[in-house]
């Protein structure tokens, strides 16, 4: 559509916090959006709208005046905890809404039935959920939801600042050393324990793999008291802004998580050209097809053998990488985004219309947000 077939059009973005790429998501596409010509106002709490989003360039207002989601054409909320707020809002103002499913819930617990209730909840009062990886779209469906893929996309991982020596010098990497880095937030979904249990049986000695996990989170004390009691040869950097730097000196990347959606991690991995070992979860097949060594998440003894032989074998390890550059060039951009976004919100805005004048029936599957996904 072009900026004129637009017209005015007011959205709504609502958000309870910016985990799982949320925060990210969100900063990135609200100013492509406006740069299309749509008008939107931000609804998320006080430390989300000083934080991530201090900089869309967009008016935030706090959850605390979420009623004010009346005046818009459409809501987008990310996230089930946002859409399940909004929903009784958009249901007594006749707004539709799309969600947009980040992650998966909680594996177990109190939590997950907690998650499982703000999903249903999301699922009844969304007109069009969003999924980012192929299950999450399934389990929307399966409740009863319309539910299409739209991926959500990295940034451009921005250029190494370093050379690759010096990086490795400073983290006491030697030249024969296999570098294998994680990026991940130290929590349970990521899985990190498998993480430490191919690292006791991938070796200690020279030209062994050496593992570096970047991120912070609850488990790292614990994490940290396993790789002292086994003496592993893993260390945890904590959270660091040099990604790029670090993604550099790495030989091999890895993650173990028990699900991903569209890890922004992951594709800034690919992009940096690491060759990329992962478990087979979630959105993970659809985002990565044939370019990465995949593993199973209950499986250490194979995932190490598979360590072990691309650590021996630096022609595969460039393979890998290799490929790994060729799948990211053909994801699309925040920009491709962007223009998805907006051609749904008027597709489904105009249907809303059409429905409630009673020119057509049942609400229908909204094409082509499939097909822009990876693998979909």
């Amino acid at each position: 559509m072009s900026r004129t077939d637009r017209g005015p059009f007011r959205v709504a973005m609502v958000l309870t916090g910016t985990a799982g790429g949320i925060g990210g998501h969100v900063a990135a596409v609200v100013p492509r959006l406006a740069e299309l010509g749509l008008t939107i106002r931000i609804w998320c709490p006080a430390d989300v709208a000083t934080g991530p989003l201090a900089a869309v360039g967009v008016p935030v207002a706090p959850l605390s005046r979420l009623s004010g989601i009346r005046s818009a054409d459409i809501v987008h909320s990310h996230g089930y905890k946002a859409s399940a707020l909004s929903a009784p809002i958009v249901r007594s103002s006749r707004v539709p809404m799309v969600t947009t499913w980040h992650n998966d819930i909680a594996a177990a617990g109190a939590a997950r039935l907690v998650g499982a209730t703000l999903r249903l909840i999301s699922a009844a009062g969304s007109t069009l959920v969003l999924g980012v990886s192929p299950d999450l779209v399934q389990a929307a469906r399966r409740l009863g939801a319309s539910a299409e893929l739209l991926p959500v996309p990295a940034a451009q991982l921005a250029a190494a600042t370093q050379d690759r020596d010096p990086v490795r010098d400073r983290l006491g990497v030697a030249g024969s050393d296999v570098l294998v880095i994680t990026v991940a937030r130290l929590a349970p979904q990521k899985n990190l324990g498998l993480l430490l249990d191919i690292a006791s049986r991938t070796g200690t000695g020279p030209g062994s793999p050496r593992y570096l996990i970047v991120g912070d989170g609850p488990e790292r004390p614990m994490l940290q008291q396993r790789i002292n009691a086994e003496q592993l040869p893993v260390r945890l950097l904590g959270h660091r802004d040099d990604i790029p730097d670090l993604l550099g000196a790495a030989d091999l990347a890895l993650n173990t998580s028990t699900w991903e959606g569209s890890s922004l991690a992951v594709q800034e991995t690919l992009q940096a050209g690491v060759g990329l070992v992962i478990t087979d979860v979630g959105g993970n097949r659809a985002l990565l097809g044939d370019a990465v060594a995949w593993i199973r998440p209950d499986d250490p003894a194979g995932a190490a053998e598979k360590i072990r032989r691309l650590a021996a074998d630096p022609v595969a390890r460039a393979g890998l990488a290799a490929a790994g550059l060729r799948r990211a060039a053909g994801w699309p951009g925040q920009q491709e985004i962007a223009v998805e976004l907006a051609d749904r919100y008027r597709q489904v805005r105009d249907r809303e219309r059409s429905v409630r004048t009673g020119q057509c029936g049942r609400p229908p599957r909204f094409p082509g947000s499939a097909s822009r996904g990876p693998d979909s």
